[in-house]
């Protein structure tokens, strides 16, 4: 488990948008098997939040508070302007950002409206490491938001699924660019990751923490005892089936191991080299 502490103050005009934001955190935490507590000091106006959970879970926490807070601060019956109240909402998901990074021994922040958040928590880094091209990084980042958006439950098992073969298969072919043509395909660029010694090849997943684990993962063995090299051909032929005969919308598969074909790609983004751009 990961966890924070951060203390921010507010205006008396802000109560009302400061009560709606913490009963929504508070949900949203709850819905992602985190807990949001609070503590009050003496006299109005300040607050402090208790944050925990698993960190990906944080992440996704920080994602869902930047989508939902700044539309639930428009519904404020209060004196601002729906504007104003969005950008307030915005405010409170910068504390939760900032909040995370530093620690509560660096003072307490203050609510203020803002039109955009300055942080940015994926819940892979596929892109902030600046490996790769600048294609590849655009078209990396893009896969950040379509995996943050799944585990949200915001995409259908489909989508996923061709998400992280069509951004697998961009990393591998950059990751392999000498390949012959003809070997340059799916097969030929799994070979070549094995070949390299790039896929863990012993059952079980290494990569994560046990804080990490998914949370519906009842024992490693249950739901994660498979190679690298095993795993990605379940996801070829998941993405074959949903592509080609429409899938099963009902499968469980991709909610059990999103975080760990997650991982395998951000572990093949690693081995590409910085590029400027």
């Amino acid at each position: 488990m990961a966890g924070f502490d951060f203390d921010f103050s507010y205006s008396v005009d802000q109560q009302l948008y400061v009560d709606a934001c913490i009963q929504a955190a508070k949900r949203r935490a709850h819905t992602l098997k985190c807990r949001w507590r609070v503590q009050r000091f003496p006299g109005a106006g300040r607050l402090r939040c208790i944050v925990d959970g698993q960190t990906r879970s944080l992440d996704l926490l920080g994602r869902v508070l930047e989508h939902d807070i700044p539309t639930i601060c428009e519904g404020v019956r209060g004196g601002l302007t729906p504007e104003q109240a969005r950008h307030l909402g915005i405010g409170f998901t910068e504390l939760f950002l900032v909040g995370r990074q530093a620690s509560v021994e660096e003072g307490c922040q203050v609510l203020i409206a803002v039109k955009q958040t300055t942080l940015y928590f994926p819940v892979f880094d596929f892109v902030e490491q600046r490996k790769g091209s600048p294609q590849l990084r655009a078209r990396l980042r893009i896969t950040e938001d379509v995996v943050t958006d799944f585990a949200l439950g915001r995409y259908e098992p489909a989508v996923m699924l061709e998400e992280f073969h069509t951004a697998l298969e961009h990393t591998l072919r950059e990751l392999f660019q000498d390949l012959p043509r003809k070997k340059a395909n799916w097969p030929g660029l799994i070979e070549a990751a094995e070949a390299a010694g790039y896929l863990y090849s012993e059952p079980g997943y290494p990569r994560q923490s046990e804080a990490d684990q998914p949370e519906d993962s009842h024992s490693e063995g249950e739901l994660h005892s498979h190679s690298d090299k095993l795993l990605l051909a379940e996801l070829t032929q998941r993405r074959n089936r949903a592509k080609h005969e429409g899938g099963e919308p009902s499968d469980q598969w991709l909610f059990q191991h999103w975080q760990c074909v997650g991982a395998i790609l951000e572990t093949m983004v690693k081995r590409l080299q910085p590029q400027a751009g």
